[in-house]
C-alpha cells in the first residue's frame, strides 16, 4: 500500500532528480581566467585592489588585452593579477561604450530561444523517464510518463532560457560590429573630405599661380 505521504516525497524526489540533471548546464557569473576569450563583457578584481571592467578585445598566452569603459583605452592585464573575473552585467562595443537594452532589443531574433525550447523539452523528457522509470519499478508513484512531462516542461524553461541569452548575445554582436564598421565608414569618408580639401586648395594654389603668370606675361607684352 502506498501511503500518500510516501507518494508525495517520491514526486519531490523525481523532481529534484530532473533539476539537479538540468542545472548541470547552468553557468555561473564568475569566471576562470582560462575561460576568458575575445569579446567578452567583463569586470575584473585585480590583486591591488583596482578593478576593470569592459571589453575584452585580445587573450594571448599569459595576457589579455581589454578596453576599460572609464577612459575607453587599452589595457594589457597580466592572468596572474587577476583576483577575480565576472561576467560583466552591461554589454560593451568595442570602445568599451555601453550597449543599451533597447537597441539589443530590436536587433534580437528568438531563433536559439525557440530551437532551445524544442530541444529542452526533448532531453527533459528523456530525463524524466530515466529517473522515473527505476522508481515505477519499485512499486512507487508516480508513473514514468508523469515524470517525463515534468521533465519537459522543467526542460523547455531552462533550456528556452539558454536561448534567450544566446539570441541576447548575437543581438549585442550584430550591435558591436554595426558600430565598428559606421566608425570605419565615417573614418574613410574624413580620410576623402580631406584628400578632397587638399585638391582643392592645390586647386587654388595653382589657379593663383597661373593667374600671376598671366599678369607677369601681360606686363611683358
Amino acid at each position: 500500500m502506498m501511503y500518500p505521504g510516501r507518494k508525495f516525497n517520491s514526486y519531490w524526489m523525481a523532481a529534484l532528480l530532473i533539476v539537479a540533471l538540468l542545472s548541470s548546464c547552468g553557468s555561473s557569473p564568475s569566471l576562470m581566467t582560462s575561460e576568458l576569450e575575445a569579446e567578452q563583457s567583463v569586470k575584473l578584481y585585480l590583486n591591488d585592489g583596482t578593478s576593470l571592467e569592459g571589453l575584452v578585445i585580445e587573450q594571448k598566452g599569459s595576457e589579455l588585452t581589454l578596453v576599460d569603459q572609464g577612459d575607453h583605452k587599452e589595457h594589457v592585464v597580466q592572468l596572474v593579477e587577476i583576483r577575480r573575473a565576472e561576467r560583466s552585467k552591461q554589454a560593451f562595443d568595442f570602445q568599451a561604450n555601453p550597449i543599451s537594452d533597447a537597441e539589443i532589443s530590436r536587433n534580437k531574433t528568438n531563433r536559439n530561444a525557440w530551437g532551445s525550447a524544442v530541444g529542452g523539452a526533448a532531453l527533459g523528457m528523456l530525463s524524466g523517464l530515466v529517473v522515473g522509470v527505476p522508481i515505477w519499478l519499485a512499486a512507487e508513484t508516480p508513473p514514468p510518463l508523469f515524470i517525463g512531462g515534468l521533465g519537459a516542461v522543467g526542460g523547455t524553461i531552462f533550456f528556452g532560457m539558454k536561448g534567450i541569452r544566446k539570441d541576447r548575445e548575437n543581438a549585442v554582436t550584430k550591435v558591436r560590429y554595426t558600430r565598428k564598421y559606421a566608425i570605419e565608414l565615417e573614418q574613410e569618408k574624413q580620410k576623402q573630405r580631406e584628400k578632397l580639401r587638399e585638391l582643392e586648395e592645390q586647386k587654388a594654389k595653382l589657379k593663383k599661380q597661373l593667374k600671376e603668370k598671366d599678369k607677369k606675361s601681360t606686363k611683358t607684352q
